[in-house]
């Protein structure tokens, strides 16, 4: 895979793979960089709102938005409402304050699903 920052190409190390889960840990060659904050998991709740910023091509400005809400949280995946045909594996799920609740891709019924905060946060190691 390739990666991307503002439309260039950027070097990259994998650093830790998670298989099970679908996850890896990536370092870019690349310094200050904007970061955003993790939701906490026990704060995560059915029926709450969700969107989803996705690239749909590596140019800087071609970007998809997308929001629902959550309508499961089975087993460190959070499943929502949301039905998306663009290819979005690997993009974030944020709540609406802005932090993370997870990395999304498209479950079997064709909705918006995502790999769960908690499980990144144990790739990370925090």
């Amino acid at each position: 895979f390739k990666v991307f920052v503002q439309g260039e190409p950027v070097s990259f190390k994998v650093v830790k793979i998670d298989i099970k889960n679908n996850l890896a840990l990536i370092k870019i060659d690349k310094n200050d960089l904007s970061t955003i904050g993790f939701a906490e998991s026990d704060k995560i709740k059915l029926g709450q709102a969700v969107f989803l910023v996705a690239p749909t091509s590596t140019q800087q400005d071609n970007w998809l938005v997308n929001s629902g809400i959550i309508r499961q949280i089975e087993l460190g995946v959070i499943k929502t409402n949301i039905l998306e045909t663009q290819a979005i594996a690997g993009s974030p799920l944020f709540s609406s304050t802005g932090e993370l609740i997870g990395i999304n891709f498209v479950d079997q019924e064709g909705k918006i699903s995502a790999v769960s905060i908690d499980k990144i946060q144990a790739l990370l190691g925090l």
